[in-house]
């Protein structure tokens, strides 16, 4: 509601943090299906392949990862 064109929750300092990214990725990404919200959710700090994918089932298409991932 704000204008941002993106957002960026970083998936691993939330898992560092004890909180598991997945389930609050997923609101999130429901949340702004839900009400036509144009802000792209970007995955940020992804350190792995595994991390990629489960990104890409929630539906979140824009992560950023390291070369080697």
């Amino acid at each position: 509601l704000a204008g941002a064109d993106y957002i960026a929750p970083y998936v691993s300092q939330m898992e560092t943090a004890g909180e598991n990214p997945w389930p609050a990725l997923t609101t999130m990404f429901t949340i702004y299906q839900k009400y036509r919200l144009k802000t792209k959710i970007l995955a940020a700090s992804i350190l792995s392949p595994e991390q990629v994918v489960k990104c890409a089932e929630i539906g979140i298409s824009s992560v950023t990862v390291k070369d080697e991932v």
